[in-house]
């Protein structure tokens, strides 16, 4: 018969400004995240996938922000290289799915959907070869089906 799966909410009560804690809703059997209709209205999760893209390719393991921090929560302990990766993910498929999907010029020089694109792309491209510099066939595909839309 048909099956029911849970979907979550990509942003707390889905406002589009904070992100929910997507992990710990997957672990609970969410399969998938949306913003519903809402839109997104808040483009810091592209610039913090940026952010963390850019720290990931020079250090791998760093400290994982979702929210602001306090005095008591200041000091955040480094996390794995891959959860870092995983977040860039998901922060660039949350973009794709609620930045507008329009040229550079049209976007009046705000985010566009394909920004999030080429970030994300640039990520595979970043995992797609291992030490030996031989290719991983799987990241670079993911490469060419996250950018086949821009091309």
């Amino acid at each position: 018969g048909p099956r029911v799966y849970p979907i979550g909410a990509m942003t707390q009560k889905l406002e589009g400004q904070m992100l929910t804690e997507m992990a710990e809703l997957t672990e609970a059997g969410c399969r998938a995240f949306t913003q519903a209709d809402a839109p997104l209205t808040d483009t810091r999760v592209l610039l913090r996938a940026m952010e963390y893209y850019r720290l990931y390719t020079l250090y791998g393991s760093v400290p994982l922000v979702l929210a602001p921090l306090t005095i008591s929560t200041q000091m955040v302990a480094k996390v794995p290289a891959g959860d870092i990766f995983t977040q860039i993910l998901a922060d660039c498929d949350f973009a794709i799915a609620h930045l507008p999907d329009v040229t550079y010029t049209a976007s009046q020089g705000h985010f566009a959907k394909a920004a999030a694109q080429l970030l994300e792309s640039r990520a595979y491209l970043y995992v797609g070869y291992d030490d030996a510099w031989v290719a991983k066939a799987d990241m670079l595909n993911k490469v060419v089906t996250v950018s086949a839309s821009i091309m």
